[in-house]
């Protein structure tokens, strides 16, 4: 009989030895790994000769104690083999990463709310789920950096948005001031203006309604002089 596994190594020690011998094979990949595991792992159990010591309960313990050590590390190996296969995740910098998601992010017409992970599939990481815990924190912070883009993104748009409601809303000048005239009003107050575009059913950002209201009532000033 060889050597007594059990009174030599501990659950750790023994548990490492078959991790040890079990990924000198080249082979493995996430698809087969775990597979390949539970059959690799009764075969080290018979190559060391110890199935009758594990007819003994206590050693028989230590056996399912040790299975669950190595199969820790096979989990963490099947992750590793998935992120091996990514190329993008291996061949490109936190930085081409953020401008290959936000190329795809930024042509969503709403940016209220963004979930970058359908887009890791458009870009080439897969089974983003089975990656390993560092490659989700590397992706976290990717995804802020993407989100700070979004927000500037959000900010121009809304600039944009404000400066052609800006200059869409001087067409409704001669329609305020005949309103106004109407009305027998000398001035347009804030809360007139507020009636009419009411009754228009138009919506102003208030930027923009307090520059009506200033344009309306400069024009009405000088049609009087």
């Amino acid at each position: 009989m060889k050597e007594n596994l059990f009174k030599k190594y501990s659950n750790e020690e023994i548990a490492q030895l078959i991790y040890n011998e079990f990924v000198s094979d080249n082979t493995l990949t996430d698809d087969n790994v775990r597979k390949r595991f539970e059959s690799f792992e009764q075969l080290f159990w018979s190559r060391h000769q110890v199935e009758e010591l594990l007819q003994i309960p206590e050693l028989e313990n230590r056996q399912s104690e040790i299975f669950d050590i190595a199969w820790f590390k096979i989990i963490e190996l099947e992750k590793e083999l998935v992120l091996k296969r990514n190329k993008v995740l291996n061949t490109k910098s936190d930085e081409e990463i953020v401008d290959k998601l936000y190329a795809i992010v930024k042509t969503q017409v709403d940016l209220s709310s963004i979930n970058l992970h359908p887009y890791y599939r458009d870009i080439g990481i897969e089974d983003f789920l089975k990656l390993p815990l560092a490659t989700h924190e590397r992706l976290e912070k990717i995804g802020n950096m993407v989100w700070q883009k979004v927000k500037e993104l959000k900010k121009q748009r809304k600039h944009e948005r404000i400066e052609k409601e800006r200059n869409e809303s001087l067409n409704l000048i001669d329609g305020i001031i005949e309103w106004v005239y109407e009305k027998n009003l000398k001035k347009l107050s804030k809360i007139n203006l507020k009636l009419y575009l009411s009754e228009k059913k138009i919506d102003l950002a208030p930027v923009n309604r307090q520059a009506l209201y200033l344009e309306v009532n400069k024009e009405l000033e000088s049609r009087e002089n």
